[in-house]
């Protein structure tokens, strides 16, 4: 099974179709996406769109929550909030009745039934003021997609894989990055529901983990460079991992390509024997034509520079 993990696409239609025209040409098996599919791009509702179309699972972000007005403004910048000004109107009724269906998190099980995964209630949600009412809009949303009524509220059974947007303990908004200390990195290790965590928001390909030695450690992660693991089996012996697989459309380190991930699961992904394999990978796009599109609407000059730079 071949999994392409996005995350931070931030309204950047010309990144994601060359990274979905990839993994449509290499045949990957299911697109998971960890949210920000709008915010700074000059294509909001249509990368939404194209994501809620060919992803199995769809986070949100803190820039959606921004657009649905769920977020505190202060904390961004005067350029930020131009771009969230732009984008609501973008977006339009459609779009923002699409983001207020999603969740800045989701715990994953296979389901072997089904052969393939399915998404469980993360009561991590609730934290972040995911109600229960805006879950069955949810469910009543993967109903009509897959015809399919399939998850389990408190089962017990143990979650394989936790998708969040920015972090385990904050969903929404905390930033875990290679520079951060020890201590909020460990503690948001330790609060992962499964051996492994998947998550965006920093815009920079990363992994922090428990190794055996009980410790904590991190890496900014090179592209091609493959992290080998079994969630479950690392699961029973402590450790825990989290990785990010960068951004689509606003990278952050110093690349301008599109950042995402493949993960690579070689059998039975319930099986503890399993080989998983992470590994980065980066598409080049028509950066020109996204800072055309940005001047076009009069958006900030910083957009494209950024976009142009990768930082």
């Amino acid at each position: 099974m071949k999994i392409a993990i996005l995350s931070d696409v931030h309204g950047n239609l010309p990144a994601a179709q060359a990274v979905l025209a990839y993994t449509k040409r290499k045949k990957f098996d299911a697109h998971w996406s960890l949210g920000d599919s709008v915010g700074y791009g000059p294509y909001p509702l249509e990368c939404l769109n194209l994501l809620l179309d060919v992803c199995d699972f769809n986070l949100i972000g803190n820039h959606g929550w921004l657009a649905l007005g769920k977020h505190p403004r202060e904390i961004y910048s005067s350029a930020a909030l131009q771009n969230a000004d732009w984008t609501i109107n973008a977006l339009g009724k459609e779009g923002l009745e699409f983001l207020e269906m999603l969740s800045p998190v989701e715990d994953m099980v296979w389901d072997s039934r089904l052969d393939r995964f399915r998404f469980l209630l993360s009561p991590k949600a609730k934290k972040s003021g995911w109600d229960t009412v805006t879950h069955l809009l949810t469910v009543l949303y993967y109903l009509r997609l897959t015809g399919e009524l399939r998850f389990d509220l408190g089962s017990g059974k143990t979650p394989i894989v936790q998708l969040v947007h920015a972090s385990p303990l904050e969903p929404v908004n905390e930033y875990l990055s290679v520079r951060h200390e020890k201590a909020l990195l460990l503690s948001n290790l330790h609060s992962l529901s499964s051996g492994v965590g998947f998550f965006g928001h920093t815009h920079i390909a990363t992994h922090h983990w428990i190794g055996e030695d009980m410790d904590v450690h991190t890496e900014a992660l090179e592209l091609g460079q493959p992290v080998v693991f079994n969630p479950i089996a690392d699961f029973r012996r402590g450790i825990r991992r989290l990785l990010n697989p960068g951004s689509v459309g606003q990278p952050r380190d110093g690349d301008p390509r599109a950042s995402f991930a493949q993960l690579v699961i070689n059998g039975d992904p319930s099986d503890e024997k399993t080989r998983w394999v992470f590994t980065v990978i980066l598409q080049k796009y028509d950066i020109d034509s996204v800072v055309a599109r940005f001047e076009e609407f009069g958006l900030p000059p910083r957009n494209g520079t950024r976009l142009r730079s990768g930082t």
